[in-house]
């Protein structure tokens, strides 16, 4: 079975209703793409500029370049055909497939399954100054009810990565359902 349809039949099993949307921390942005692509363009004038002082031996320098193109191409390439393998189906990085009331966790092969009102959501707003004015985000981490972290945004990750709208999940499942008898200035109860 692939791995949707069993966080499909595993939250029907745990009545978590209808599937909102997918959620996964190792999605990147194209930063890493403009940096390495930048570096690329520095090593080829670099090249150019050594050519035109080493006396004109061209087949070296073509040998160069097509090593150097090489080079940056994997340094380009890699990072996301690696963040894309660690993500897929069976990988190390946590996939959430969030659900009205609650969200399927796969982590390797196997799945777990929770309410959002069992699980705990720590945010943390972060701002650093950076090269073109103030970067900021929201690390977000999901806790199991033991403790433990079963995802961990660090609020870099686009909005395709799906941190904000599980957030809005587990905060509009915790609104519907007061626990522990504690009311809300709303009534609804929060926690």
């Amino acid at each position: 079975m692939r791995e949707p349809d069993g966080a499909l039949a595993l939250a029907a099993e745990r009545g978590f209703g209808r599937y909102i949307g997918y959620a996964c921390p190792g999605v990147g942005g194209a930063g890493e793409a403009l940096f390495y692509g930048g570096g690329l363009g520095v090593g080829l004038s670099v090249l150019g500029f050594v050519h035109v002082y080493d006396g004109g031996r061209l087949h070296v320098v073509v040998l160069l370049v097509a090593l150097l193109l090489l080079g940056f191409g994997a340094l380009w390439i890699g990072p996301a055909v690696l963040r894309r393998f660690r993500r897929r189906a069976g990988g190390p990085t946590p996939r959430l497939y969030c659900f009205e009331d609650g969200v399927v966790v796969a982590v390797g092969v196997g799945m777990r399954s929770f309410g959002w009102t069992e699980v705990g959501l720590d945010n943390e707003d972060w701002e650093h100054p950076g090269y073109e004015g103030k970067h900021s985000g929201t690390r977000r981490v999901l806790r199991a009810p033991d403790g433990s972290v079963l995802a961990e945004f660090s609020g870099r990750e686009p909005e395709g990565a799906g941190a904000f709208r599980m957030a809005q999940l587990h905060q509009a499942a915790r609104d519907r359902c007061p626990r522990d008898g504690v009311e809300g200035q709303d009534g609804r109860g929060v926690v």
